[in-house]
């Protein structure tokens, strides 16, 4: 089968549908249409901002699970595979062997996190989430709080405010109302896959929804 096709956007859904699309169609033509690509920053462009960890917050016992499911065995093909992440506060002299998450509830403004990047990457903090705040400005005062409440998650880090922070990152969560769009549309003559709305849930479940856009995609071309 050969064909053209276009994404829209460079998040990790829309670059795994793309690894996705050329693993099925190795002879397609696929262009990506993206405002920002890798490397680019900005509020806008989440990904980069991802602490780009795997830890299942689905309670749907459906579509989200199998999502996160499919990816976390994705993820365990791809384990030796090195790839660069955001670093937020240097590392500390003693290296961190694991990594913390602790959340009032499943999912929750105040969840806190520590992602440690290897013994010389740095440490991704976590975190905060704000509804309705488009602003994309760094709030110090929120970053004072996520500093505190990571040092009492996480010992090895040591005090606050002995803490050398590498950059403040700030990114919008594409998340909607109702839980992520995953289905066809047809405009015209055309189809088209909806494949967005993850929120802080598209690094765990990208390979998942991927791989099902692409069979919503085969599925659309038998029609």
């Amino acid at each position: 089968m050969s064909s053209n096709y276009i994404i829209l956007g460079a998040g990790v859904i829309g670059l795994t549908t793309a690894l996705e699309l050329r693993s099925r169609f190795p002879h397609s033509t696929i262009t990506i249409i993206a405002r920002f690509l890798p490397g680019d920053r900005d509020a806008t462009y989440t990904s980069p901002w991802a602490g780009a960890n795997w830890l299942s917050v689905a309670t749907d016992n459906g579509r989200q699970e199998s999502w996160d499911r499919i990816t976390y065995l994705k993820f365990q093909q791809l384990a030796k595979s090195k790839q660069g992440q955001i670093m937020l506060v240097e590392s500390p002299k003693t290296p961190m062997t694991r990594m913390y998450f602790r959340s009032p509830q499943r999912v929750n403004k105040d969840t806190t996190y520590v992602f440690p990047r290897g013994p010389h990457n740095g440490v991704v903090l976590g975190g905060v989430r704000l509804d309705n705040d488009w602003s994309g400005e760094v709030d110090l005062e929120f970053a004072e709080d996520i500093k505190r409440r990571c040092c009492a998650l996480a010992p090895e880090l040591g005090r606050p405010e002995d803490l050398k922070v590498i950059y403040h990152g700030v990114g919008l969560r594409p998340s909607r109302k109702g839980g992520a769009r995953l289905e066809r549309e047809m405009f015209g003559e055309h189809l088209v896959i909806h494949n967005y709305g993850a929120g802080g849930a598209g690094y765990q479940a990208s390979w998942g929804m991927a791989k099902e856009a692409v069979d919503l995609l085969q599925k659309g071309s038998r029609l």
